[in-house]
C-alpha cells in the first residue's frame, strides 16, 4: 500500500507545470522513501522510482541551492544502483551530476566537501570498471579538495582521508608510483588518528591501512611495513565483534600478513598465528559465500609454509584436503574458473609434498595430472605459467622408476 501511493504521488507531481509550488515538495519526498525503501528492503523497483523522482525533480523550477541538493541526491542514487547493475550509464551519469552540483556551489558552501568526496568516490568506482587513469587521478583531485574543506571535528574528514587513501592505493597498483601508496598510507594513518576509538569506521580504517603497508612492503622488502601492518590488521579484528560479517574478512588478511612475515622471519610463532587466524576466518565464512574458497585456500597455503618448516605430515595431510575442496568448488562454477590454474596448482604442489612423506605412486601421479591441467589452462601469456611449468617439471623428476617412464609435460 505504501509503495502504491508513492507511486501515485510521483505520477502526479510529475505531471504537474515546472513552476507548481508542491512540485518540488512531493517529488523530493518521494524519491527520499524509495531511496530508503530500496536500502531496507533491496527491492530494484524502489531504486528505479527514486531515481525517476529525483531526474522529474530536476526539470521543476528550483532555487540554486535546492538544484545543487538535487543534483548531489541524483547522482548519489546512481552511484548505489551502479554497485549493483556494475553499468557504466549510471555511474557516467551520476559523476555528471555530481560534477554540476560542485560547480554550482559557492565558494564556502556548507556541503562543498560533502560533494567533492561524493564525487571522488565515484570517479573511483568508474576507474575500477575502466582503468583509465584519467578517472582515479580525478578521484584523488576530488578527494583532497574534500579533505582541505572539512572540518577537522567532524567525520567527514575521517571518511575523505580513508577514501582518498583507497584511490591512491588503485593508482599505485596501476601506475607503480611509490610516492602514491606512501601518500595513500600517510592518508589513512590520519584517518586512523583521529576517527575516534570506538567509531564503528575504525576497524576498516585499520584494515585499510594495514592492506597497504602489507603492499607497500612487498615493493619494498621493508620489514618495519609488514610488522605495522600486522599490528593494524590484529587492531582491526580486536575491534569488531566475532558476529560482525566483516571478522572473517579481516582475520584473512591477517592470517596473509603474518603468513608473509614468516616467509621473510622464519619466526614459527608467526605460522601458528596465520594458520590460528585462517582457521577462524574460514570458521566465520559461509560455504556459499563467494570468499569461502579463496579464504580455504590461504588455511591450506599456511600449513603448506608450516610444513616446509617443520616436515609434520599433519600439516600438509590438511592443506591437500582444503586445496582438493577447492579446486572441487571451483570446478563446479562455484565461482567461475578465472582462479582455477592457481588452485590447481596449489593441489598439486601440497600432493608432490605429501608423496615425499607417504611415498605413495598414487599421490605422486595425482600431483602430476593436477599440474598438467594448470598449466594446458593457462593461456601463453599467463604470468605465473613459467612457475606452473617448473613446478610440474619438478613433480615429474621425484616420478624416477615409481611412475611409468612415458609421463610427460604434457605441452603442444
Amino acid at each position: 500500500m505504501w509503495r502504491k501511493g508513492l507511486e501515485s504521488d510521483l505520477i502526479y507531481a510529475s505531471g504537474l507545470p515546472p513552476d507548481a509550488p508542491e512540485r518540488h515538495k512531493i517529488l523530493l519526498e518521494c524519491g527520499n522513501e524509495f531511496y530508503n525503501l530500496f536500502e531496507t528492503h533491496h527491492t530494484p523497483d524502489d531504486i528505479h522510482q527514486a531515481i525517476r523522482a529525483y531526474r522529474a525533480d530536476l526539470e521543476s523550477i528550483l532555487s540554486n541551492s535546492d538544484r545543487i541538493a538535487c543534483l548531489n541526491n541524483l547522482g548519489n542514487t546512481l552511484t548505489f544502483r551502479f554497485r549493483f547493475t556494475n553499468l557504466m550509464g549510471d555511474i557516467s551519469e551520476a559523476i555528471s551530476c555530481q560534477q554540476l552540483a560542485v560547480e554550482l556551489s559557492p565558494e564556502g558552501h556548507d556541503d562543498l566537501h560533502v560533494f567533492l568526496a561524493n564525487l571522488g568516490h565515484s570517479f573511483r568506482l568508474r576507474f575500477i570498471l575502466n582503468q583509465d587513469l584519467h578517472d582515479i587521478s580525478a578521484s584523488i583531485s576530488s578527494l583532497q579538495k574534500a579533505v582541505e574543506l572539512s572540518p577537522k571535528e567532524r567525520h567527514e574528514m575521517c571518511s575523505s582521508l580513508a577514501s582518498l587513501g583507497s584511490s591512491l592505493r588503485l593508482r599505485f597498483e596501476r601506475s607503480g608510483d611509490i610516492t602514491d601508496i606512501s601518500a595513500a598510507i600517510s592518508a589513512q594513518q590520519e584517518a586512523v588518528n583521529i576517527t575516534p576509538q570506538r567509531h564503528r569506521d575504525r576497524p576498516q580504517w585499520l584494515n585499510n591501512l594495514g592492506n597497504s603497508l602489507l603492499l607497500r612492503f612487498t615493493h619494498s622488502g621493508d620489514i618495519t611495513d609488514i610488522s605495522e601492518a600486522i599490528s593494524a590488521q590484529q587492531w582491526a579484528v580486536g575491534l569488531t565483534p566475532e558476529v560482525n560479517s566483516n571478522t572473517s574478512k579481516w582475520l584473512s588478511n591477517l592470517a596473509t600478513s603474518l603468513e608473509l612475515r614468516f616467509v621473510y622471519r622464519g619466526d614459527p610463532a608467526d605460522i601458528s598465528e596465520s594458520i590460528l587466524a585462517a582457521r577462524k576466518s574460514v570458521a566465520s565464512t559461509d560455504t556459499e559465500d563467494l570468499e569461502y574458497t579463496t579464504r580455504l585456500s590461504i588455511l591450506g597455503i599456511a600449513l603448506m609454509r608450516r610444513f616446509d618448516f617443520t616436515k609434520q605430515a599433519e600439516d600438509v595431510e590438511e592443506a591437500v584436503g582444503f586445496f582438493r575442496k577447492v579446486v572441487e568448488m571451483t570446478a563446479v562454477g562455484i565461482l567461475g574458473n578465472i582462479d582455477f590454474p592457481d588452485r590447481l596448482n596449489n593441489l598439486g604442489n601440497a600432493l608432490s609434498s605429501l608423496f615425499e612423506s607417504n611415498r605413495d605412486s598414487s599421490t605422486l601421479s595425482e600431483s602430476i595430472n593436477f599440474l598438467r591441467r594448470a598449466v594446458a589452462l593457462s593461456p601463453q601469456d599467463h604470468p605465473k605459467l613459467a612457475a606452473y611449468l617448473g613446478n610440474l617439471g619438478n613433480s615429474i623428476s621425484k616420478s624416477d622408476k615409481t611412475l611409468p617412464e612415458n609421463i610427460s609435460l604434457g605441452i603442444t
